[in-house]
């Protein structure tokens, strides 16, 4: 009895071993090495080479960016294809792309003392990975495709000259006592396609720079409030005159130096203009008919 239990035990050993035998990829292209451009309206098909697509093995393909944890995105396959998508991809940010090599194998969790009993834990492990980086590149010099998140002066001074940014524009800095007191160099975005957010910025007193901007695809967040963004704290002007269309909700809020005024004007104009297609909120600013 000891002998057959000792059999079934050099088995499961032998089929764990062959399961993490031989998990390697071989070659992979594009080149891992090298920071893959996208523009666009293009794909890429990344492909990686080893047994990746048996019973035992396979490929967990993940795409990551800037802002979201890695999403599994195929299983199985040796290769995926990437499509273009602004509403996810952060222009200016790292976007990865991941295929994780992964490995099933069987595990005796238990033996029996009076007959041969073995009881199998059965799962995949992770044997080792391949990324690449991709960037988004536009494909004309004034319109910067996908979302773009401004962090400091580098991110600012990068989106000069642009028109049009397709997805959201985020201006959240990466320290709240960091270096973005001016919005200026943004003068010639007239439209975001998505969301407009500017929030925890300390020494932002107003948002010149903004002024030809004449619509928001998505929602208008200057502050905190049911956005669940940060007031601005120093932000005491707007100035947003070329503003005509929020498709999206209209939200400036728990901004403590701004007048309430302000941004009742700001609606005001808006409204007069394309319209406001969203709720609006601007609770939680300064009590006062001025600066």
């Amino acid at each position: 009895m000891k002998r057959g239990r000792l059999i079934v035990i050099g088995l499961v050993g032998l089929v764990l071993a062959l399961g993490l035998s031989g998990c390697i990829i071989t070659s992979a292209s594009p080149d891992p090495k090298q920071i893959v451009e996208i523009r666009p309206g293009e794909k890429v098909i990344f492909k990686v080479e080893g047994p990746v697509n048996t019973p035992i093995s396979r490929c967990v393909w993940t795409v990551e960016t800037y802002l979201t944890a890695p999403e599994v995105v195929s299983i199985g396959k040796n290769e995926f294809e990437l499509n273009f998508n602004a509403d996810s991809w952060m222009s200016n940010k790292k976007n990865i792309v991941t295929c994780e090599y992964q490995t099933y194998v069987w595990d005796p969790i238990g033996v029996g003392n009076s007959t041969i009993y073995i009881s199998f834990e059965c799962f995949w492990i992770t044997v080792n990975s391949i990324s690449w980086e991709v960037s988004i590149n536009p494909d004309s010099s004034t319109v910067m495709p996908g979302n773009y998140y401004i962090q400091n002066i580098s991110d600012l001074q990068s989106l000069r000259g642009y028109t049009t940014v397709t997805g959201s524009l985020k201006i959240i800095p990466i320290d709240v006592n960091g270096d973005l007191t001016s919005l200026s160099g943004l003068e010639n975005i007239t439209s975001i396609g998505g969301s407009l957010i500017i929030s925890h910025n300390d020494a932002l007193t107003n948002l010149s720079g903004l002024q030809n901007l004449a619509s928001v695809g998505g929602d208008l967040a200057i502050g905190g409030g049911r956005s669940g963004y940060n007031g601005n704290v120093a932000l005491t002007e707007l100035g947003m005159s070329g503003l005509q269309r929020v498709n999206g909700e209209f939200s400036i809020s728990y901004n403590p130096l701004l007048c309430t005024s302000l941004a009742e004007e700001l609606m005001n104009q808006v409204l007069a203009g394309e319209g406001i297609g969203g709720t609006i909120d601007i609770s939680g600013n300064k009590a006062c008919t001025m600066p």
